[in-house]
């Protein structure tokens, strides 16, 4: 007797949820960087203003993923359309591959 089929997980879930982890990561990252930074000199300090934004980029998108659809296993291609349609700029090249595979997988459905 042959053991019943598994199912593929959707991958827009799939998908979608290694991107809300990947934010999740960079949010909690970010944060401990922060806490752990040394006191600037005043306007002398190029790095913290950037780790300050990638904080709070992670921080919006993973406001907006949950405003969008709240949980992955609820996500729905139309959700992950208008995430993407109002997805902000980021120079996180893991974060636009995930997005890249996230409207691919989309696409798709």
């Amino acid at each position: 007797m042959n053991p019943p089929p598994v199912a593929e997980p959707d991958p827009v879930a799939r998908v979608w949820t290694a991107l809300r982890q990947h934010l999740e990561s960079r949010f909690r990252q970010s944060c401990e960087e922060l806490r752990h930074y040394p006191r600037p000199i005043a306007r002398c300090d190029d790095q913290l203003p950037k780790l300050i934004e990638q904080r709070d980029h992670s921080r919006a998108e993973l406001e907006r993923m949950t405003a969008s659809s709240g949980t992955a296993v609820a996500v729905g291609t139309d959700a992950v359309q208008r995430f993407l349609a109002t997805a902000t700029p980021t120079d996180d090249d893991t974060e636009t591959l995930l997005r890249s595979r996230l409207k691919a997988a989309a696409s798709h459905e």
